[in-house]
């Protein structure tokens, strides 16, 4: 299966779980990033049973409250990518928990993103690129998705991408460290050769237990796509 096949199998799935996305999957996760050997073994069945006995009818469904989540690194025209520390009172459960280092933006679809029972995942990108980063739309260029993750910490599912924007990441970046973007507390430009580094040795502030659980994925894609 190619990955558009994929990705419009996954997008069929987001119905399913926006559902639950107000009140079950908020709480649920938060309680399985506690440090307790009962609930990570919780954790570990419920994504056993995902791959197994969820899916003997061959049709995604999921016994536990879960968010289909739409995540794309940002990068400009000279190869700058933007890097940004959530404010975790602002955040999900992977900021509450320490994580807070993600690679751009994650935007959970919801109820009002289907349309005619469709959701259109660019548009549901533009629309966290928009709030979450005050960038007008028409200084987005194009948005390019390249995989699917299953987060083993609270089992969400992300499509992962890379949007290229005409506005330079370095101002984004002190916007957010000016506290001036509300979800954030920092930002950082990081240059192609950086972004390396973390993906091959992260330490320090960007310590491999302080990202987001698909931040580094998408860096990954990032700087593939800028390299190519």
């Amino acid at each position: 299966m190619g990955t558009a096949d994929a990705l419009a199998r996954i997008v069929l799935v987001a119905i399913l779980l926006v559902a639950t996305r107000c009140s079950g999957a908020p709480p649920f996760n938060r309680q399985l990033n506690k440090n307790s050997s009962a609930l990570r073994a919780l954790a570990g069945r419920l994504a056993g049973a995902l791959l197994d006995t969820d899916n003997d009818a061959g049709d995604y469904r999921f016994r536990f409250p879960s968010d289909l989540y739409i995540e794309v690194a940002v990068v400009d025209e000279s190869g700058r990518i933007l890097v940004l520390s959530k404010d975790p009172n602002a955040g999900g459960s992977e900021a509450q928990s320490g994580r807070r280092w993600t690679c751009s933006i994650e935007r959970g679809i919801e109820v009002d993103d289907a349309v005619a029972g469709q959701v259109d995942i660019k548009e549901v990108a533009l629309k966290g690129i928009e709030k979450e980063l005050k960038i007008d739309r028409a200084d987005v260029g194009r948005i390019e998705f390249g995989g699917i993750a299953l987060q083993s910490r609270n089992l969400n599912c992300s499509v992962v991408g890379v949007a290229r924007i005409r506005r330079n990441v370095p101002e984004i970046a002190a916007a957010a460290s000016a506290q001036r973007l509300e979800y954030f507390t920092a930002g950082r430009s990081v240059t192609l050769r950086e972004a390396a580094e973390i993906i091959d040795s992260p330490s320090g502030a960007f310590a491999q237990d302080n990202w987001h659980a698909t931040g580094r994925l998408r860096m990954i894609l990032a700087l593939k796509s800028t390299t190519i």
